[in-house]
């Protein structure tokens, strides 16, 4: 039976083909993704062993990184998914310059507020009246990761970018390339220097704007993107308009990524704070580590349907669709099977500290709900973006973690005095209140309808430049 409308598969075989197109694309990206985890993985390991004391507020300044900046530009490049992917299917390569024109100027300003609260980290825990010592060390980590959010916007930007014209070797390979090197750097200053935990948020930096300067790089000068990719020209500062109408959803689906840090700074005010954020920045660090195989998975079905949107093909867009779904419902049971068969090595990987250890020994099942729930939401994501249909996931994001999952978590962690597992738990009940709404809107898409829109969705983006196409440059280039 066919899970997306309950009918028999009459074409099992064209669904599978595509499921291996979407491995096939899906690996690459997945494995950038697995090993750029790594780096957070490296940091958080080096600095746990120097002990929770140091554990715990590092850990803080990193939720307001990962807050105000990762998720903010992580959400903003879902419209590279949708106007790149579509143009590219459609063959307008005018218009998949002007998406990554566009994106980088904007994922720069939005890295902006949380260079400024990084910068402010220390006076306002301070004023929050938490520990001087807790609050310097805080401070201290966050200026070593200031550009962080900055070096990421440009580096995810340009990788959705390339995924969306189906080149999604170059991601990997910088990464790839880089890792020895941040493994390096972050043992060395963390325990060969007088940085100690600071030279870990060092090695992070440089790290980060290495990989952002190497896929610029790649871009500028390979063969590959010389026709989608020409430099900045002055278009890239108009026209904002419809790539900003499909990233800005993208952040409001991002808003579990708020939440949840939001959840991990409410756990600096449980009693025991170093315990509760040693264990809950595990939690969350494992947590987004398993979704990013589905997530992966949700750029490549974003890229395939996608392509078969804008090149008009709405019955091959299902069938991608379809087989995403298949992927997807196979991942699941790969986290489920490690974590409860190496529960204890997995703590042990970050701390020895037995309050800790105890602590996530209690948060293994409601992690493993939450990334099941979670890998469903990758696909739900990937078909809306797909669309452009991002805003829906996005109103009910909003929805579901500010109206439901925030409250909840604080109601069960203080009134309750359920700690950091009511924390865990109302993060959950959030999830399946995202999640089951989004399912029913992507089982109910209208591909030729869809396929209609995207095709008028390229258009529309390069209306102001209609002039411009087919002409020896395309547009008066800016090179920098």
């Amino acid at each position: 039976m066919d899970p997306l409308k309950g009918e028999p598969v009459r074409c099992a075989k064209p669904i599978w083909d595509e499921a291996w197109v979407q491995v096939c694309l899906t690996l690459p990206v997945a494995g950038a993704n697995l090993i750029h985890r790594s780096y957070s993985w490296l940091s958080l390991i080096a600095i746990g062993h120097l002990g929770k004391e140091i554990l715990g507020p590092v850990s803080l300044s990193s939720s307001v990184n990962n807050l105000f900046g990762t998720s903010i530009v992580g959400g903003l490049k879902v419209g590279i998914s949708t106007l790149a992917s579509q143009a590219f299917g459609a063959g307008n390569d005018l218009a998949v310059a002007l998406v990554l024109q566009r994106a980088l100027l904007v994922a720069l300003l939005g890295s902006l507020p949380c260079v400024l609260m990084l910068a402010m980290i220390k006076p306002i825990l301070l004023g929050l009246h938490m520990d001087e010592a807790f609050a310097t060390v805080a401070g201290n980590y966050a200026f070593c990761v200031l550009l962080v959010s900055p070096f990421v916007g440009i580096q995810r930007s340009i990788g959705v970018w390339l995924v969306a014209q189906r080149n999604n070797h170059p991601w990997m390979c910088v990464i790839l390339w880089v890792l020895p090197l941040h493994a390096i750097m972050t043992v060395y200053l963390t325990y060969s220097t007088s940085l100690t935990y600071m030279g870990a948020g060092v090695a992070t930096t440089m790290s980060t704007a290495l990989q952002a300067l190497l896929i610029y790089l790649y871009i500028s000068c390979s063969s590959t993107c010389a026709g989608t990719w020409r430099g900045f020209s002055c278009d890239a500062f108009k026209d904002w308009g419809p790539y900003l109408e499909v990233a800005l959803p993208g952040v409001c689906m991002n808003t579990e990524y708020f939440v949840g840090e939001a959840l991990t700074l409410a756990a600096g005010m449980l009693p025991n704070p170093d315990t509760c954020l040693s264990a809950l920045s595990i939690y969350f660090l494992t947590q987004v580590t398993c979704y990013q195989i589905p997530g992966a998975l949700r750029i490549s079905i974003s890229s395939r349907v996608g392509n078969q949107l804008g090149a008009g093909r709405p019955a091959e867009a299902a069938i991608a669709a379809r087989a995403g779904l298949r992927l997807i419902l196979l991942w699941i049971t790969i986290p489920a099977l490690f974590l409860l068969g190496f529960t204890r090595h997995w703590g042990l990987l970050f701390t020895r500290n037995d309050e800790v250890l105890q602590l996530l020994d209690t948060l293994v099942l409601p992690m493993l709900f939450y990334c099941s729930l979670d890998a469903v939401q990758a696909y739900n994501n990937g078909v809306l973006a797909s669309c452009g249909q991002q805003n829906l996931s996005g109103r009910w994001a909003m929805r579901s973690y500010l109206g439901v999952s925030l409250p909840s978590a604080f109601l069960l962690a203080s009134v309750f005095h359920w700690g950091v597992l009511g924390l865990c738990a109302g993060h959950c009940l959030g999830k399946v209140c995202h999640v089951v709404p989004c399912t029913f809107a992507s089982l109910r898409i209208d591909w030729d309808t869809e396929s209609k829109r995207a095709i008028e969705l390229v258009e529309k983006d390069c209306s102001s430049m209609r002039s411009l196409v087919g002409q020896s440059k395309g547009y008066n280039q800016i090179e920098i």
